[in-house]
C-alpha cells in the first residue's frame, strides 16, 4: 500500500440525521432559513454542508485526505501544502504558446506554475503527458489571478480526477496562472504544453485572420463613434459562415449594417452580428452548424463605397460589444519543441562559459538576475525551447541559455582532502550528511559555487563540501 495514499471513511451517526430539520426549515421557511439552521448549528449537519457546498477539485479533496490521514502534520504533509500555495505567487508572466519538459523527483516537494495573459474569447488547451516514471495522481488547476496583488487569484478550472487535459473558455481579459502539483511520493518525467486557439469558427469560408483590415475600436465619422467589430475582406459571394452552432433570431437590412444576421450561440448565449452581406440565406428561428451558410459578403448599407467585407461582431448580454479578434484569431505561434538536451532534466550542470547569465524569464531580452562565474553549478528542473529552467545551489529559480551549460562528464581538477570533511546532500550546512570523507581522500571537483564544492569520491557518490 502507498504510504501517501488516503482512502474516506463513512462513519454511520449514532443519532437521527438532522436532514429532516432541515427539510422541515427549508419547506417552512425557504433557502434562508435552511441556511440559517446550518450557519447555527454548524458542525451538526456535514451532510447538509457538504449539499450547499460547491464540490471540491482533485487538488482540495487530496488535500483534505492529508489533513483527515494526519499527514498534513508530518513535515512532507506541510511542505506539500505549502508548495502549492507559494506556486500561486509566481509574479513573472510567460508568452503563449509555451511548451516545457520536465522532472518531478521524488526526494523533492515541488509544483510547476506557469503564469500568462489571456483575452476574452480565447480557449487555453492545457496537457501533460508523463513519459516516465511512477504513476500517480497530478492537479492541473487554472486560476484567474486579480488585478490587486494583494487578494488571492479565483479558482477557474480544474482537471477530472485521474486526468491530465484541461481546456476553458475565457471570459474577462487578464492573467491566468496554471499550476502543476503531483501527489506525494512520485517521481516522473513530462511533457507540459499550453496553448491558446479561437473559441469561434473563422465566419468567412476560406478566409483566416490575415484578411481583417480594421479593427475593434477604431475610429468612425470623425470619432464620433467606434467600431465594434472586425471588418474581413473578401470577394463579393463569398459565404459568410456561421462561427458557433446556434439559432438565427434576426434577419433584415437597414441602417449602417445593410443585410444583417444576428446568432445566438447555444453555450454562452453571446450574440454574433453578420453585416454588409449581399444575400441573407437564413431565416429567423432557424437552427445553425458551425460552417454552415448564413449569408454572402457583400457591400450593403453604409460599405456600399468600400471594396466588399463581412463586418462581424460579437456581443454580450450586460456588456455590449466585446472585441472579437481574440474569438477568431487563427494564427498563433507554432508551440515549439525544447531544443536542449532533454537528458539533462532533473540533473546537475555547471555553466561553461566565464558570463553566464541567470534570468528571470526565457528570453533573450529578460531581467538578468544574476551573472554566474565559469563552472557555477545548476541542477535543471524543465526544457523550454532552447532555455533550462534551473536551481541554483542557495534556491533561486531562473532560467538560463542551453548553450551556455555543460554536462557534469568530465571533472574541472582533482583533489586530495587535507582534512576530514562531510559530504552532504546539498550547499547547505544543516542538510543530510552523506558520508565522512577522510584526510586524503581523492576527489574530482565537478563545479562550485562560492566555498561550496560539488563533488565526486571514488565510489562515484556526488554531493557538497564546504571548503572554508
Amino acid at each position: 500500500m502507498d504510504y501517501f495514499s488516503t482512502t474516506d471513511r463513512a462513519i454511520a451517526p449514532k443519532r437521527s440525521s438532522p436532514l429532516k430539520k432541515v427539510l422541515f426549515y427549508l419547506l417552512v421557511f425557504g433557502i434562508g432559513g435552511a441556511m440559517g439552521y446550518l450557519v447555527a448549528n454548524e458542525g451538526k449537519a456535514p451532510l447538509l454542508q457538504q449539499f450547499f457546498t460547491k464540490a471540491s477539485t482533485p487538488h482540495q479533496e487530496y488535500s483534505r485526505r492529508l489533513k483527515q490521514s494526519g499527514l498534513a502534520n508530518s513535515g512532507f504533509g506541510k511542505s506539500w501544502l505549502a508548495v502549492g500555495q507559494e506556486a500561486l505567487k509566481d509574479t513573472v508572466t510567460q508568452e503563449l504558446p509555451w511548451r516545457e519538459t520536465g522532472y518531478f523527483e521524488l526526494a523533492e516537494i515541488r509544483a510547476v506554475s506557469v503564469r500568462f495573459s489571456a483575452k476574452d474569447g480565447e480557449n487555453i488547451a492545457a496537457k501533460m503527458a508523463i513519459t516516465g516514471g511512477t504513476k500517480g495522481q497530478v492537479f492541473l488547476d487554472l486560476y484567474k489571478m486579480d488585478d490587486r496583488p494583494d487578494r488571492p487569484p479565483r479558482h477557474v478550472a480544474a482537471t477530472d480526477s485521474g486526468g491530465l487535459a484541461l481546456s476553458y473558455l475565457i471570459r474577462s481579459d487578464g492573467d491566468y496562472l496554471l499550476r502543476v502539483q503531483p501527489e506525494l511520493s512520485k517521481s516522473f518525467s513530462y511533457d507540459l504544453t499550453i496553448e491558446k486557439a479561437p473559441s469561434l469558427s473563422f465566419p468567412v469560408e476560406g478566409k483566416s485572420d490575415r484578411a481583417i483590415r480594421s479593427f475593434f475600436g477604431a475610429s468612425r465619422d470623425g470619432g464620433r463613434r467606434r467600431h465594434k467589430g472586425v471588418d474581413i475582406f473578401a470577394a463579393k459571394g463569398t459565404p459568410a459562415l456561421a462561427a458557433v452552432k446556434g439559432r438565427i433570431t434576426r434577419v433584415y437590412e437597414r441602417g449602417i449594417g445593410g443585410k444583417v444576421v444576428w446568432l445566438r450561440a447555444d453555450k454562452t448565449g453571446d450574440n454574433l452580428y453578420y453585416a454588409h452581406l449581399d444575400k441573407q440565406l437564413v431565416r429567423p428561428g432557424q437552427r445553425v452548424e458551425i460552417g454552415d451558410t448564413v449569408g454572402l459578403v457583400g457591400k450593403t448599407g453604409n460599405a456600399r463605397t468600400t471594396p466588399p467585407h463581412l463586418h462581424f461582431s460579437v456581443y454580450r448580454r450586460g456588456r455590449g460589444a466585446v472585441d472579437p479578434y481574440p474569438f477568431i484569431r487563427t494564427e498563433y505561434p507554432l508551440n515549439a519543441s525544447p531544443t536542449g538536451d532533454t537528458t539533462w532534466v532533473g540533473q546537475w550542470v555547471r555553466s561553461r562559459m566565464d558570463k553566464t547569465f541567470f534570468k528571470k524569464t526565457p528570453t533573450k531580452k529578460a531581467l538578468k538576475l544574476a551573472e554566474l562565474p565559469k563552472h557555477f553549478p545548476l541542477k535543471i528542473l524543465a526544457a523550454y525551447k532552447n532555455f533550462f529552467r534551473v536551481e541554483l545551489p542557495d534556491g533561486r529559480l531562473g532560467y538560463c541559455e542551453g548553450k551556455k551549460l555543460e554536462a557534469l562528464n568530465a571533472a574541472i581538477s582533482q583533489t586530495d582532502l587535507p582534512k576530514t570533511f562531510h559530504l552532504k546532500e546539498s550547499a547547505a550546512s544543516a542538510s543530510t550528511t552523506l558520508e565522512k570523507l577522510p584526510r586524503n581522500a581523492s576527489l574530482d571537483l565537478l563545479a562550485t559555487a562560492g566555498d561550496w564544492y560539488l563533488v565526486k569520491n571514488g565510489k562515484n557518490r556526488v554531493g557538497w563540501i564546504k571548503m572554508k
